[in-house]
């Protein structure tokens, strides 16, 4: 048994010498929520900040990129739910039930409150060490231990009483300490790991965009023709509703699955036969170029062979390549800065952006000769690879840096630091 797995079972294992298991409440100065004033928050605009599930990431730390505010009268009148630091904030119902995060002294708001969805554990100071009491909970383990108390169904949640249900591993006054320093530390060090990693991801999309922008420039003053006076078929998209996933069905390509020109064939959603059936149309032959029209529009990819006989959902447009084209060449041109510019200026709606079919067929892309073409796609793919294998490594940096805190956490209960 593991670590982890023995600490997360009520005294399995005996703590480090000196530690002991303590009921959540105990070591609390206060416990609590807040609330909003009639309405919601919605539509206020200044005030004082309201914290929620919203500001609160997986990471432990708040973003405040979208801010809801309660009116100052109101403010005053709250009696619970105020905001200080060293507080612990835990997302009490909904699909994030359980998310946990520190309030330390560079928290950006002298005055704040939480709203109904939030939680406040407000440590005894003379018990327990703020810091050391939330790396706890928001641990694999403490986070397994609040969500064990989970209740409910369609919008479930934790309620108050899930403080006496909840144990922690309080150690000595100085280990706590002493313990809290160190992964202080460690932990920063991870997020600046974690944002380098994230810096050398967007470099490297940000020097193939720049590598197709001046690619595509020498084309400038070539003849352009549209996308749907290419294409050997009409350009159309695929199954509106798909139903559930169905074992024995049709591998079907969403929206999610294409990223960096490629598809993700893993863990294609397999649609019912009969359903797939409807959508002929767009059963995939292997002579189409793939873009994404919902959700996140612009993404392109090439249908390989081991997806001929597939079909794809309505978020995917359709396009067909005659044989006196090349299809990689139209799926760069198609990624080229310029066209993806087209694209956002004809994408629509706020809930899920997307492109029209029409405006689809109307993106027009350099016409060149199928000799140009090909050498195009040659001094391209060069560049794609090298991203690629750029983009991987920076990827396995990003997800190093994303799974340490949880060894650095396990260590630290486990009395290894």
């Amino acid at each position: 048994m593991t670590t982890l797995e023995a600490i997360t079972e009520r005294h399995s294992r005996t703590l480090p010498d000196g530690w002991e298991w303590k009921k959540l409440s105990d070591v609390l100065d206060s416990f609590e929520s807040g609330s909003r004033p009639p309405g919601g928050a919605v539509g206020v605009t200044s005030g004082v900040p309201s914290i929620s599930a919203e500001q609160m990431t997986d990471r432990g730390i708040f973003s405040f990129d979208t801010m809801r505010y309660v009116p100052r009268d109101y403010y005053h009148e709250m009696k619970r739910g105020h905001v200080a630091p060293g507080d612990i904030l835990i997302v009490k119902d909904g699909a994030t039930t359980g998310k946990t995060c520190f309030v330390d002294d560079d928290f950006p708001f002298k005055e704040a409150v939480v709203n109904e969805h939030v939680f406040i554990c407000r440590p005894n100071r003379e018990l327990v060490e703020p810091r050391f009491l939330f790396y706890w909970l928001w641990s694999p383990p403490g986070q397994h231990a609040i969500r064990s108390t989970f209740q409910g169904a369609a919008i479930g949640g934790i309620n108050q009483r899930f403080v006496d249900a909840v144990e922690v591993p309080v150690a000595p006054p100085a280990e706590q300490k002493r313990i809290a320093a160190i992964l202080n530390e460690q932990i920063a060090a991870v997020d600046k790991a974690r944002a380098a990693a994230q810096d050398r991801l967007v470099s490297t999309k940000v020097l193939l965009d720049a590598y197709l922008r001046e690619t595509f420039t020498t084309l400038a003053h070539a003849k352009t023709v549209s996308l749907g006076d290419i294409a050997a078929r009409d350009i159309t998209y695929g199954i509106v509703q798909s139903g559930n996933h169905c074992p024995d069905g049709i591998p079907t390509v969403r929206g999610g699955d294409i990223k960096g020109f490629r598809i993700d064939v893993k863990q294609l959603k397999r649609v019912d036969a009969n359903i797939s059936a409807h959508y002929t149309r767009t059963i995939l032959q292997g002579d189409e170029v793939l873009l994404v029209i919902r959700g996140f529009p612009g993404n392109v990819a090439l249908v390989g062979d081991d997806l001929v006989g597939c079909n794809v959902a309505r978020e995917i447009a359709v396009i067909a390549v005659p044989s006196t084209w090349s299809r990689s060449y139209v799926q760069y041109a198609i990624a080229s800065p310029t066209v993806q510019q087209h694209i956002m200026d004809k994408t629509k709606g706020a809930a899920q952006q997307g492109i029209n079919l029409s405006d689809v067929a109307e993106l027009r892309i350099p016409k060149v000769g199928i000799a140009d073409q090909r050498q195009l796609v040659k001094r391209v793919s060069t560049a794609v690879q090298a991203t690629e294998l750029a983009t991987t490594a920076a990827q396995e940096a990003l997800d190093a840096a994303e799974a340490l805190p949880a060894v650095l956490l396990r260590r630290a209960i486990a009395g290894e630091l």
